[in-house]
């Protein structure tokens, strides 16, 4: 019963412990596609669903993993979200199945934990990423040979210095779904090595292959489930052909990399000219003295639409000379360009704009 939710908590492992094994001890077979577990989420298609991993899929993301991370007897992991989070159960399944240590101790901040216990990896999505950074419980000193595993969410460059100055070794992100697993290993600039075992291909609008073309992203591996559970609208929309489409645009510069341009409902249409925002807003909110910052489009009276630049700032005075930056490294094409400054852009927890809600919030703002 997919409903059913066990806490494991202290009382859970007390129970645990005092249960007397039953003998003689009664086992079940489990082929490939034994359902082992049943994951809600609501990332790719932006409604819940449910997902069931079989043992193929569970199996192909460990080795995923284990391989991602170079996970060995050696290895202090610390967990930094609940299990029920998939990646951060398959990289405690991993650690475990080599041998490692798994560690959790919600006594203390991460930023503590890391030096209290000597830890050699830890998972976090950039927002706790970011909280570790200015946690002053951090250790002073960067810890020789950790790595910080992330995903969810594009890591800018600015924090990527951080981390390689005050944090860790190493920095891996990688660019993946529930669907899917690990895709591929990324960089700074997003552009991403596909991982063993893994198919990708970037295809055009009659779903042929293309090179050096912006497209849409199709990926296929032992690793990828065949549909969501109870959903076949979804599931046509999403799984085609045996492929799993998860709705990104991309590069493909050859059958090994491809560089990520943003999600395909994420793409604006200013003045017949289309592209995604992922990489302009990454160069303005590196160049320019903002806390964040946003483009969104939004359409007129006359259903044309505008670029509007969404920008937070502590000192909304400070709005006339951000503008001024900003019109001067856009194309004169774009035509009229609006701003707007605001307190915080609205993002998920794994860092993505809630295009929709700014957009609303946006249109409410000009009603009044």
């Amino acid at each position: 019963d997919s409903r059913r939710v066990t806490v494991m908590d202290r009382d859970w492992l007390d129970s645990v412990d005092a249960m007397a094994p039953e003998y003689p001890v009664r086992s079940a077979p489990i082929h490939s596609e034994t359902p082992l577990r049943v994951v809600l989420n609501s990332g790719t298609t932006g409604s819940m669903k449910r997902m069931v991993h079989p043992a193929r899929v569970h199996e192909f993301w460990i080795r995923q993993y284990r391989l991602r991370a170079g996970f060995n007897r050696q290895t202090r992991f610390l967990a930094t979200l609940r299990f029920n989070v998939e990646f951060f159960h398959t990289y405690a399944a991993a650690c475990i199945r080599v041998g490692g240590a798994c560690i959790c101790d919600d006594r203390m901040s991460l930023a503590a934990a890391l030096g209290e216990y000597a830890i050699t990896h830890v998972a976090l999505p950039p927002f706790l990423l970011l909280q570790v950074l200015d946690d002053p419980a951090r250790p002073r000193v960067k810890r020789p040979g950790l790595m910080v595993l992330t995903a969810g969410a594009p890591v800018t460059a600015a924090v990527r210095d951080r981390v390689s100055r005050e944090l860790a070794d190493e920095l891996v992100e990688s660019y993946g779904s529930q669907e899917t697993t690990v895709i591929a290993t990324m960089d700074t600039d997003r552009t991403g090595t596909v991982m063993p075992g893994v198919q990708v291909e970037v295809v055009d609008d009659d779903d042929e292959p293309v090179f050096n073309t912006p497209g849409r992203v199709r990926v296929r591996s032992e690793g990828c489930i065949t549909g969501y559970l109870d959903n076949p609208e979804a599931t046509a929309r999403m799984f085609r052909g045996g492929w799993f489409y998860p709705g990104d645009l991309a590069v493909m510069k050859d059958p090994y990399r491809l560089r990520l341009l943003g999600r395909a409902d994420d793409m604006l249409n200013i003045q017949g000219i289309k592209f995604a925002p992922g990489p302009l807003e990454e160069t303005l909110r590196r160049n320019l003295p903002v806390d964040d910052l946003c483009l969104t489009a939004l359409s007129d009276d006359a259903g044309v639409n505008h670029l509007w630049v969404v920008v937070a700032l502590a000192d909304p005075d400070r709005l006339a000379a951000i503008r001024e930056a900003v019109l001067a490294r856009l194309p004169a094409a774009y035509g009229t360009v609006y701003f707007m400054a605001v307190k915080g852009v609205p993002r998920t927890v794994t860092g993505k704009v809630r295009r929709k809600e700014l957009n609303d919030a946006l249109r409410q703002a000009q009603a009044r």
